[in-house]
């Protein structure tokens, strides 16, 4: 599965990709965040990706990417 880094806006619920993004494997995603990821919900606007997730770090920051699941 592919993943790629996004910002995510709450308020406007506006996804935008981040400057100099690259598709990354989301199986390495999950592993960097200690599998800390949770979905939050289904994304139409954006494929091949079909979910937007907020992955946690260690201080429990997020950091959002969509997934092609």
């Amino acid at each position: 599965m592919k993943a790629l880094q996004v910002s995510f806006d709450k308020s406007k619920d506006e996804i935008t990709p981040v400057d100099q993004g690259k598709e990354e494997n989301w199986i390495d995603v999950c592993e960097r965040f200690d599998d800390d990821v949770h979905r939050i919900r289904d994304v139409s606007e954006r494929r091949p990706f079909t979910a937007l997730y907020a992955c946690y770090d260690e201080d429990n920051r997020p950091s959002y990417y969509i997934v092609e699941e």
